[in-house]
């Protein structure tokens, strides 16, 4: 059987280690599950963004939430939601855009030369008391991600990282070997060595009295109750927004309570809890690209199933534009292989995504030689997750249809990531949480049948020898080119059938306007756009 694990996705310290946290560490089984996607109602008519009717404005609160904070070191604190409004206050070496590409930040420039990574730090920056931002402030906070080890949220940036050292105003970084993905680990926010030099521990003077260079500076902090930021003159320039008010919540479901009693004027949602603020709640949606992937599974074991005539006939069986629009609600983007069509390195000049017929599918099935009795599966589904469930019913009819003869098997959860690891399945419907940069060494190569996300029983040298040529590139230019000779090669073989990529959301209260244009990475990105408009009239730019 199977063993139960976790992984770090390596790629980018993403979702949220690294350069996003949720979606770093992820626990195999419950990529196949997620039961909280179920269905939701229709997108909120208030949908985003009402900014074309209002015009920006200066002052007012943001009301966001947290949980208690340990400590307001965004390199010691391990809480997720303690880190997203840290944001606010410090900012990272790099970002990542909503194409996944990466941009410097703090940093100016980088580049590759075999196993070393050269970072060069813009000149002029400033830290919120006036010092200046160095070389020598990346390689302390460097330093602080080592010494805290695998409690650090960020500490993917040390992934294949040998050694790191300053020389004016670049760092220059001696990785384990040649890795392309290396660039997105240094996400991490930077924080300043003479501040924080001596006092990075949960006990320190500092701990709760944090200086950063982000658009909001901190301003005071009430035990267990709310902390408070201020604007101020940070590195990207000063926000619309007078001041944030955090609010020290103890779960999710106070969360999504606050939201709704208008306590609170922001929350990070899914498709699911959508339709809960529909009827009662005027709110602005600001929907944006997530990794997380539908798709259908085969056991690659199966003898008719490992035939790749059988799997291209499926294929061109999945309705998924139906898919999208009548179970999602188009709160996603199709996409037959595990890369964002909106990413920067989809090679749409060169794929060609199957086509939706019938008719197609059952000449291929037909020219197979099979006979029907041979071509009898099931469709594993977790039966708590009411999307997968539709989706699954829908695609086994249009396979009945091709001269197939499939049912749908509803497990519960438990029941359904037993059967996953213990190979007892022929297909199944799931979703997983992939790497925004397209690393799929994890889910794809061969040593991950036992030690990754491998769970199709999939192998194929070819795979493993691309997926290498990806990593081992040195510019954008060669790891564009090697991916798009990747992803000709996963349409080629089909190892799985993907549906989408989901879609997730900023809700706001409809008083929050602004050029919002949250990430993966973080929610609150473009924040010095966003603005208040109330009845008590703010002081409007000109």
């Amino acid at each position: 059987m199977k063993s139960i694990y976790y992984i770090a996705i390596i790629a980018i310290s993403v979702f949220l280690f690294g350069c996003q946290q949720n979606f770093d560490r992820i626990e195999v089984n419950n990529l196949l599950s997620d039961a909280e996607n179920n269905n939701s109602s229709e997108k909120n008519s208030n949908s985003e963004n009402n900014s074309e009717n209002t015009k920006p404005a200066y002052g007012g609160t943001l009301n966001i939430s947290m949980r208690i904070p340990k400590t307001l070191n965004p390199l010691i604190n391990e809480d997720i939601t303690v880190d997203n409004a840290l944001k606010l206050v410090f900012e990272p070496l790099f970002k990542v855009d909503k194409t996944g590409k990466i941009i410097p930040n703090i940093a100016e420039s980088y580049s590759f030369s075999n196993d070393i990574l050269t970072i060069k730090i813009k000149d002029g920056l400033k830290w919120h008391n006036g010092t200046p931002i160095t070389a020598r402030d990346v390689v302390f906070s460097l330093n602080t991600i080592k010494a805290q080890g695998n409690k650090c949220l960020y500490y993917n940036a040390l992934t294949n990282v040998s050694s790191f050292l300053e020389n004016g105003n670049t760092i220059t970084i001696k990785l384990s070997s040649p890795y392309y993905y290396s660039i997105y680990n240094m996400c991490f926010p930077v924080i300043s060595a003479d501040y924080y030099n001596g006092k990075t521990t949960l006990t320190s003077d500092v701990s709760m009295n944090p200086m950063g260079n982000g658009s909001f500076k901190f301003s005071s902090y009430q035990l267990a109750r709310n902390l408070t930021l201020e604007k101020c003159e940070g590195i990207n320039g000063a926000p619309y927004i007078d001041k944030v008010s955090i609010i020290i919540t103890n779960d999710r479901q106070t969360d999504l309570y606050s939201f709704e009693q208008s306590i609170t004027d922001v929350i990070h949602s899914d498709i699911s809890e959508w339709g809960k603020y529909s009827a009662g709640k005027k709110i602005n949606i600001t929907e944006f690209d997530t990794n997380n992937f539908e798709f259908l599974g085969y056991n690659h074991k199966n003898p008719f199933l490992s035939n790749i005539a059988v799997r291209q006939a499926i294929s061109c069986s999945i309705p998924s534009d139906e898919i999208v629009e009548s179970i999602y609600l188009n709160h996603g983007i199709k996409s037959h292989i595990p890369i964002n069509p909106n990413s920067w390195f989809y090679a749409k000049d060169i794929l060609s995504p199957p086509e939706y017929n019938l008719s197609s599918a059952a000449e291929i099935i037909a020219n197979t030689g099979y006979k029907k009795e041979q071509l009898t599966f099931s469709i594993l589904v977790n039966s708590e997750n009411k999307s997968r469930c539709e989706a699954a019913s829908i695609i086994a009819d249009r396979l009945n249809q091709i001269g197939l003869s499939v049912t749908v098997n509803r497990q519960p959860f438990d029941k359904f990531q037993s059967l996953i690891s213990s190979d007892s399945f022929d297909m199944f419907l799931g979703g997983i949480k992939l790497s925004q940069t397209g690393e799929l060494r994890p889910l794809l190569s061969t040593s991950a049948i036992n030690s990754g996300i491998n769970c199709f029983n999939y192998s194929s040298s070819q795979m493993d020898e691309l997926i290498s040529k990806v990593e081992l590139s040195v510019s954008d230019d060669t790891f564009k080119t090697a991916q798009a000779e990747l992803q000709k090669f996963i349409e080629s073989q089909i190892p799985f059938t993907g549906i989408c990529l989901k879609y997730s959301a900023v809700l706001t209260d409809s008083k929050v306007n602004g050029e919002k244009s949250p990430t993966m990475n973080n929610i609150y990105n473009n924040i010095q756009k966003w603005y208040i408009n109330t009845e008590n009239k703010l002081k409007e730019v000109n």
